[in-house]
């Protein structure tokens, strides 16, 4: 698409990436015209019925890039490259006719507030573009885009068309996507490069505008499938796929239809990677890679963890998990000709990813809000160390198959089971001979867990309290985040009265997401 067609957007959901792109897009009387207070603006990031433990600076950037940093230029106007590398405009303010819509009527309310035009069914579609936020599946409003023949994408494609020439890497995959994200933005940053990063991993990319960015820098994208299916060619410099399990088959129909979507990544990419592993249309392995539906335009080579033997790795990387993840990153710093081999000494593990929270009593506490399927809570199990596991899962019901667990069960010692879910889990463990309590709420679960783990410990275990909930978590929570924040508050109220002169990672407690 040629960007200096689009005349009008239609924003349809208004989360964290709907929110930045409309602050962005100079499209709207903002508060500073109207008067109003610049509250607004975070107001609509605030009408979820769960407000998030511990704001991090993310809300507070998002007022700062509304009432200060201004928006970038419609792509007609033409902007110098100093101003292009710095992500400035040139000085004209075009405004674009743009609405928005989010099915939140408190959202909506917030949006007029803020001075954001709400959509109607007499919105003129001519030279408009549909941008939905990747949680939206279908919406009425999508229906009327395609009955006007309009293209409908997610924020990931339209930076791309706005911004052809910045550099970008592409990391897809079922699980393993943040961490391996991660150790790339910090591989590179120890190789001296500038690099952003953004995406699928909680930074909605149009947010990176709000104070420029360097010329040279890389950005290194999460992509969910929810993403990648409303993109249609990224071009990336270097696209990586990590891995395919069973996952969002509610949403993606079949494991072939989830399967194109994750190597459409490869699409355009003059550099692509997928697991030496990963299924081919050929029964031979090693063969060519032939992809389901990717067109390509460079080679697509097979990573594996061959490559670690030269690395040195830090504790916070063990685990069989963690070896697939950095070898994927390996080979995308390879690709970059970033070949040192201790770069990753000082990685520290991430937030929310089997994040080691306390430990007070003889009893150890994991925060790992971050797994949001079975795959991903069998890692966890499996890098737990030998000792009794008092397990909280669940959340949005959905049909990942459990069967990936069956191995596992044994090493649980009692389960506690939460939201939507709660019953399907508690069923499952049951039938493997393992007590399983339906909780109310996560704060009754980590209690009830925290009460038990103490007895075991006075047996002489050495047990853990692991949040590992194997589900989406938006049935009771705004997302992985605020659950994992609300569960750690919990460790900490129930640690707060017993032992004090036991070590208790406080800080962790409050920490807000990775920058």
């Amino acid at each position: 698409m040629n960007p200096e067609s689009i005349k009008r957007f239609c924003i349809v959901g208004l989360g964290r990436s709907g929110i930045s792109l409309a602050q962005h897009l100079n499209t709207y009387h903002g508060p500073h015209h109207k008067g109003s207070s610049s509250q607004a603006t975070i107001d609509i990031h605030q009408t979820s019925s769960h407000s998030s433990i511990n704001q991090s600076s993310w809300d507070h950037s998002l007022e700062s890039s509304h009432t200060a940093s201004p928006p970038f230029n419609h792509p007609s106007y033409p902007i110098h490259a100093d101003q292009r590398a710095k992500g400035q405009p040139n000085g004209s303010n075009p405004t674009f006719d743009c609405v928005v819509w989010d099915d939140s009527a408190e959202k909506r309310e917030a949006a007029e507030s803020a001075g954001w035009s709400l959509w109607t069914q007499d919105f003129d579609w001519t030279d408009a573009v549909c941008i939905v936020s990747p949680g939206i599946s279908d919406h009425p409003i999508m229906q009327h885009a395609l009955a006007q023949n309009r293209p409908i994408m997610c924020d990931i494609q339209l930076f791309h068309i706005l911004f052809p020439h910045v550099q970008k890497i592409g990391v897809t995959g079922s699980n393993g996507k943040t961490t391996t994200c991660a150790l790339i933005h910090h591989g590179l940053k120890n190789h001296g490069k500038a690099c952003i990063l953004a995406g699928n991993m909680g930074v909605p990319i149009f947010s990176t505008l709000e104070n420029g960015w360097p010329a040279d820098a890389l950005y290194i994208l999460e992509l969910s499938s929810y993403q990648l299916e409303l993109c249609d060619q990224l071009n990336l410099d270097v696209a990586i796929i990590l891995n395919l399990f069973p996952h969002h088959l509610e949403r993606h129909g079949t494991m072939d239809r989830y399967r194109s979507i994750k190597e459409s990544i490869l699409n355009g990419s003059p550099m692509g990677w997928i697991p030496q592993n990963w299924p081919t249309n050929l029964d031979c392995k090693g063969a060519p890679f032939t992809p389901a539906c990717a067109e390509t335009s460079g080679p697509v080579y097979r990573w594996s963890t061959d490559c670690l033997q030269d690395y040195d790795l830090p504790d916070a990387l063990n685990g069989a998990h963690n070896q697939e993840n950095v070898a994927a990153a390996v080979a995308v710093l390879r690709s970059l000709s970033c070949t040192k081999t201790d770069v990753f000494m000082n990685f520290t593990g991430l937030e929310h990813r089997q994040e080691h929270v306390a430990q007070a009593n003889g009893v150890r506490y994991c925060n790992d809000s971050k797994a949001t399927n079975p795959h991903a809570v069998a890692k966890a199990i499996q890098a737990c160390s030998n000792g009794p596991i008092f397990w909280i899962s669940g959340g949005v019901l959905q049909h990942d198959d459990l069967d990936v667990l069956d191995q596992w069960a044994q090493r649980i010692s009692h389960g506690f089971m939460i939201g939507q879910a709660g019953q399907r889990y508690a069923e499952w463990l049951q039938a493997h001979g393992k007590p399983a309590l339906i909780c109310q709420s996560l704060e009754n679960a980590v209690e009830r867990a925290h009460e038990l783990a103490l007895l075991s410990a006075q047996n002489g275990s050495f047990p853990m309290v692991l949040l590992s909930p194997g589900c989406a978590s938006f049935d009771q929570f705004t997302d992985f985040e605020h659950r994992g924040h609300v569960f750690k508050q919990c460790v900490l109220q129930c640690l707060r009265p017993s032992s004090p002169h036991e070590w208790v990672n406080e800080s962790s407690c409050s920490r807000g997401p990775i920058s």
